[in-house]
């Protein structure tokens, strides 16, 4: 069964920018149930083998609870583009 998991949901860089002032983002800043990371998926058709789609570089040495779900070595569909 295919199983994707919604990494993140934000444009750009996520919620807050560091260098915005507007309402959301100095919510975001206040309250970190309101951050956001850079929209991305991981996507596995057999649970083991892991693509990343548009994951940060360091997505999969950040400690996230989200990470914890993917317990395989990943691979980016850059690096796979490249190879």
């Amino acid at each position: 069964m295919l199983r994707v998991i919604v990494l993140g949901a934000a444009a750009g860089g996520g919620v807050p920018q560091w260098n915005c002032g507007c309402p959301v983002c100095r919510a975001a800043f206040a309250d970190p149930e309101l951050r956001r990371t850079q929209a991305s998926v991981a996507i596995s058709a057999d649970g083991v083998h892991w693509f990343l789609i548009n994951a940060a570089r360091t997505y999969a040495s950040r400690s996230s609870p989200r990470r914890s779900c993917i317990r395989a070595p990943v691979r980016s569909a850059t690096a796979q583009s490249r190879a």
